[in-house]
């Protein structure tokens, strides 16, 4: 690589340090970039707080049944308000990070990239060239992991959504019936079948937290494995090939 290469190299590298931090990162920190998965997001905290809505409408109704089976379920009913708890913080979470990462990756970390590449050009390092393709391929990763993770998310959101809208439901069925036996003595079969409706609720809210769990937390962490692993695997196949190469053209010497 000559003098006149190597410069050439040099000052486009300064020049897409100088693009990312400057121009890039205003947008990549702007939360307006991010309308459609903000948008996402705000939906899955609806549900969240729809569901916990709903866990305290259940847990009231359910104390208007004889209390020797009521209070238990109650209570059992009352403790998925942590699980709800959890997933919001999460989404919150999400939701800080989406304008963070943007900004650490194009102020901080490609900038950082380009410095380690001029370096290995200079010194002619191929340990600095994969290091800094590494933090080049981290930064990109940072910019993409949550709007596609979140994306990941809505294609299954739109499968499991009616099982939300069908806990929500089941919710008020149960609470109408709840109130309206409230007054009177309740006979067997009549409690038998706000029994059944309770566990039918009950299960509905596991369905429920089950599908928000893996929305709002399993995918996003998946999302983030994947995508350091195929950055990893590509920049380890290319200086692998790029070896090859050079060891072959050495051989033809």
């Amino acid at each position: 690589m000559n003098k006149t290469f190597k410069i050439v190299i040099t000052v486009l590298l300064i020049a897409a340090s100088v693009v990312s931090c400057v121009f890039v990162a205003r947008k990549t920190s702007s939360s307006d970039t991010y309308t459609g998965v903000i948008g996402s997001i705000d939906q899955k905290k609806e549900d969240v707080l729809k569901l916990t809505a709903a866990t305290t409408a259940t847990t009231v109704a359910i104390s208007m049944l004889p209390s020797d089976w009521g209070d238990p379920v109650a209570n059992e009913i009352a403790d998925f308000a942590d699980y709800f708890l959890l997933i919001l913080g999460v989404l919150f979470t999400e939701k800080f990070l989406l304008t963070i990462f943007g900004s650490i990756s194009c102020r901080v970390l490609i900038p950082l990239a380009c410095l380690i590449f001029i370096f290995g050009i200079w010194k002619g390092s191929r340990t600095a060239g994969r290091l800094g393709a590494k933090v080049f391929a981290l930064g990109l990763a940072l910019v993409l992991i949550i709007p596609l993770s979140m994306k990941a998310s809505d294609m299954v959101d739109d499968v499991y959504q009616n099982t939300i809208n069908e806990t929500v439901s089941s919710v008020e069925t149960f609470e109408d019936s709840a109130e309206q036996s409230s007054g009177l003595s309740i006979v067997t079969g009549e409690l038998d079948r706000l029994k059944e409706m309770a566990e039918d609720t009950i299960n509905s809210f596991l369905e429920s937290i089950a599908v928000l769990i893996v929305t709002s937390c399993v995918i996003p962490i998946l999302g983030v494995l994947f995508i350091v692993w195929l950055f990893k695997r590509v920049i380890d196949t290319a200086y692998t090939l790029s070896e090859k190469t050079e060891e072959k053209e050495y051989s033809m010497q």
